[in-house]
């Protein structure tokens, strides 16, 4: 597997921070990648220009960072909404995800994470019309997806975010009825409370269709070293044969975001039976 870091954790909404600060020290910990939050580019980032994004891309490439792909897609500008009952509101919220799928590709990123609870719920319609809805939409941007080569990754959100597609099994059934290898989903610990399976089932059953994993605490934080179920998870993952991507993802406001990602880099290795920066630990027989 392969560690990222969600660059928002550096740069909050509305925060002044320059996100690309922390880089060298951050790769100099083992991370290979980050997944951009289009809100660090500005309050529209439909509209960022050409030149900043070839700037973030020189600057990923001198400190040998990837782009892995892009999150929080509908959080700015405000006002998008993807199952909104009119047309020109709904319009707008996917046209922003065909300006994203090409800005991910230019920094060559794989793909886009579909959250955005509150901007991907409906209200006046059933939920088989909102679903008919998103279909509807979703067929319209694979077009984009497929002449980028940027792949749409449906988030699954509890319900206490969204109102629609709540659970891996909800959208893998989104997912069936499309059938598009730009399509999929990911693996979120935070965002499986409204889960009935525990953990390594979830993997087992729906990795034909998980591409990423988001690495935080049920809190939004980071989880516990001592939490068994978090190297139990990763060792489903490396039986499955998952060598993709992990974002350490986390909600808040952070003092100190530098040292969170540096916690974070130990806790991954601890789940993965590898000292800090590499030193394999003899207890894993099954290290990744």
């Amino acid at each position: 597997m392969k560690w990222a870091f969600c660059n928002e954790i550096l740069k909050p909404l509305g925060s002044m921070r320059n996100w690309m600060e922390g880089l060298p020290f951050l790769r100099s910990l083992g991370y290979e990648g980050v997944e951009i939050a289009p809100f660090t580019f500005g309050e529209d980032p439909a509209q960022v220009e050409p030149d900043a994004l070839r700037g973030v891309r020189r600057r990923l490439e001198e400190e040998n960072l990837r782009c892995v792909g892009f999150h929080w897609l509908w959080s700015t500008p405000r006002g998008l909404n993807g199952l909104h009952p009119d047309p020109s509101i709904r319009r707008r919220a996917w046209d922003t995800l065909r300006v994203l799928a090409r800005q991910c590709a230019f920094l060559g990123g794989q793909f886009l994470v579909l959250g955005s609870g509150k901007q991907r719920s409906f209200e006046g319609m059933s939920s088989r019309q909102g679903k008919d809805l998103f279909l509807e939409e979703m067929n319209k941007l694979l077009p984009v997806l497929e002449e980028t080569g940027v792949s749409l990754l449906i988030e699954p959100l509890p319900k206490s975010s969204t109102n629609f597609l709540n659970a891996l099994e909800e959208v893998v059934g989104v997912l069936k009825e499309i059938d598009s290898p730009f399509l999929g989903t990911l693996f979120d610990f935070h965002n499986t409370t409204d889960e009935l399976l525990p953990w390594e089932d979830l993997v087992r059953q729906y990795r034909p269709w998980i591409r990423h994993v988001h690495f935080n605490g049920m809190d939004g934080g980071l989880p516990s070293e001592a939490d068994p179920t978090y190297a139990s998870l990763f060792r489903a993952l490396r039986k499955l044969g998952y060598t993709g991507w992990v974002s350490v993802e986390l909600f808040g406001k952070f003092d100190d975001p530098i040292g969170l990602l540096t916690r974070a880099r130990n806790l991954l290795d601890a789940y993965n039976g590898v000292g800090f920066l590499g030193n394999e630990q003899s207890n894993d027989k099954n290290p990744s």
